[in-house]
């Protein structure tokens, strides 16, 4: 007779442990289920990300692709080689090379008028440099000053053949330098250069677009950033001027927080 109360008190045990150990299981797969998905989420958002950084970065590459070409076809016009010519002719500015500065100057107006970003010239201006830093023709937007105190000197690139991007950050707002060189007879001559806004270009590659990204972009120039959006300003800090070197292309690269009391472990980012 006492067999009974023991069997059924085993078979409770056995029960209780079974049903416990069923829910445990299902806790734990239901856990893992969820890790899986974070993960995959993770690895979908890393791949968007990716997408997404591709897709800008192509269409400035091709943007400034583009520019270049056009400041060296500027420093290779008739009107250039013209004013070559005539000064190593030995014309002066009172005989020729005058009338040959301004046939460079409608030149590099009638470009700049051509260039356009969103219905309005995309250069502020169009600047040609001699050899010698001197300054022969600024062909500025409208309203815009001209520059005749600025050591030109500082911008020609003798050793230099192919056009150069450069950055201008003397104003209150960052402007890119397209710069080209110019050769007459094989020989350096001069730079042409032409001004942009940054600010510019990055609200019409970046802000303008239809779709808005779910993720901020930095614009970064030989490492160095150029602009970092406010909501990715607190995973930089402020000392930090430069990408980190641990920071490379098609890969993915987790910032930690600048500020160290806040939680969390930072923000993965795509180069």
């Amino acid at each position: 007779m006492k067999l009974v109360p023991r069997f059924l008190t085993n078979f409770r045990r056995a029960a209780v442990f079974s049903i416990g150990l069923g829910l445990v299981v299902a806790m734990g797969y239901l856990v893992l289920v969820q890790v899986r998905a974070q993960v995959a989420l993770q690895q979908s958002a890393l791949k968007q990300a990716t997408f997404d950084s591709e897709r800008r970065a192509t269409a400035l590459s091709y943007f400034f692709s583009e520019q270049k070409d056009f400041l060296k076809d500027l420093s290779e016009s008739r009107a250039l080689h013209a004013y070559f010519e005539n000064r190593a002719l030995g014309m002066s500015l009172e005989y020729g090379l005058r009338a040959s500065l301004l046939v460079v100057n409608e030149r590099f107006d009638q470009a700049r008028q051509s260039k356009q970003l969103s219905e309005q010239p995309l250069y502020e201006r169009l600047v040609f440099v001699d050899l010698a830093g001197r300054l022969l023709n600024d062909s500025p937007s409208k309203g815009q000053k001209r520059s005749g105190t600025e050591d030109w000197r500082h911008f020609l690139t003798p050793s230099g053949s192919e056009p150069a991007i450069l950055t201008d950050r003397s104003g209150k707002e960052l402007r890119i330098i397209i710069s080209a060189p110019c050769f007459f007879k094989g020989r350096y001559a001069g730079q042409v250069l032409g001004w942009i806004s940054f600010p510019r270009i990055y609200h019409y590659f970046i802000e303008g677009k239809s779709e808005i990204s779910r993720y901020p972009d930095a614009i970064v120039f030989e490492r160095e950033y150029l602009h970092i959006p406010a909501n990715a300003r607190h995973l930089i800090p402020s000392s930090d001027s430069t990408l980190p070197d641990e920071v490379q292309p098609g890969r993915s690269y987790t910032f930690p927080l600048a500020d160290r009391s806040a939680t969390g472990l930072g923000a993965h980012a795509m180069l």
